[in-house]
């Protein structure tokens, strides 16, 4: 149960942790400006119109997002495999 929580803990921390930065950009209007009649196909093409403080909260962002990916990867016990009942499971929490 514990490690239930501890994951479901780590997650929420990391989606807290990227919707305070999405609230910070929107707080410092990190957008560019637009009409009702332009399409918006190609948003790079904007990139320069956007403050540098934005671009580095935009990067952050994403390093969170791939550090929670890695983490994730790193700890969690992810494999397809049915464990047989004179298998042991193995975890990165067994202490021996």
């Amino acid at each position: 149960m514990h490690v239930m929580v501890g994951i479901f803990t780590y997650f929420t921390a990391n989606f807290t942790i990227e919707t305070g930065i999405a609230e910070k950009n929107y707080m410092n209007k990190c957008w560019y400006t637009m009409n009702w009649y332009t399409k918006d196909y190609n948003p790079a093409m904007h990139y320069d119109e956007i403050p540098a403080g934005c671009k580095y909260s935009n990067g952050l962002g994403v390093l969170v997002f791939l550090t929670l990916l890695s983490t994730s990867y790193a700890l969690m016990d992810m494999r397809a495999t049915v464990v047989r009942k004179t298998a042991r499971r193995s975890s990165f929490l067994d202490m021996e």
